[in-house]
């Protein structure tokens, strides 16, 4: 959405200037995904497929790198490794909880 503004916003200054405010949102989104995911040719690969048009590549290309720069420093690991790890904890957690009402309704 973020993406969509600033479009909207450079086209309504620029309109000689700038894409529409969809390739905005298109590059927006494709460098949100590159930086969750940590896959930023997967992005690229995914827009371009989307909108068939090789005029968005190098603007989200850019924006995928300063993505993915942004988020390794404020997350060192990529979502799907993490996400496990997090997973096994809220299980284990759980079964503790389940572990201790069952003793407290034994007594």
């Amino acid at each position: 959405m973020l993406g969509g503004t600033v479009g909207t916003v450079a086209h309504h200054f620029f309109p000689a200037y700038t894409a529409t405010p969809g390739a905005y949102a298109l590059v927006g989104m494709g460098a949100v995904f590159a930086g969750v995911v940590r896959a930023p040719m997967t992005s690229v690969l995914m827009i371009f497929e989307m909108t068939q048009d090789y005029a968005v590549i190098v603007p989200l290309m850019i924006a995928n790198l300063v993505s993915l720069f942004v988020a390794s420093r404020l997350q060192h690991e990529p979502i799907y490794e993490a996400w496990p790890y997090r997973m096994a904890s809220i299980c284990r957690r759980r079964r503790r909880d389940n572990a201790m009402v069952s003793a407290r309704s034994q007594k």
